[in-house]
């Protein structure tokens, strides 16, 4: 039992830095050391790196502005290249997330334009 409950528990202690990776707050691209945390996290254990997958997943899912996207895709990008097996492999049966991503549609914003949109549409291509 408590190995079951320590499983759903081994992202917690990073989810400050799960969150920078994330979230729309704070600066527009994410710092590089977060990203070789996030490359470090996910070779601590399979399940971890499982986590860590549904997590960035999850993320990219909620209904959330284009920086917050942009800097989660951002960041399953550098773990999906410099990450372990297990978070690719993990990741590949989660595609469909990546789907919806590279389908977003483009609306034009008035003041900052499409960019930030088409930069979404491009990484989750590439993840494809």
């Amino acid at each position: 039992m408590l190995s079951k409950v320590t499983h759903h528990f081994l992202c917690l202690p990073q989810y400050p830095l799960l969150k920078k990776a994330t979230t729309s707050t704070g600066a527009d691209d994410v710092p590089g050391f977060v990203f070789e945390e996030l490359i470090e996290l996910s070779f601590v254990s399979a399940a971890a790196a499982e986590q860590l997958a549904d997590f960035l997943s999850a993320r990219l899912a909620r209904p959330s502005g284009a920086k917050a996207k942009l800097k989660t895709l951002k960041s399953l990008d550098a773990v999906a290249r410099r990450g372990s097996r297990a978070f690719r492999k993990r990741l590949r049966e989660l595609d469909e997330v990546l789907r919806a991503a590279a389908n977003t549609t483009v609306k034009e914003d008035a003041l900052v334009g499409n960019e930030a949109h088409l930069q979404i549409r491009e990484l989750a291509k590439v993840g494809l």
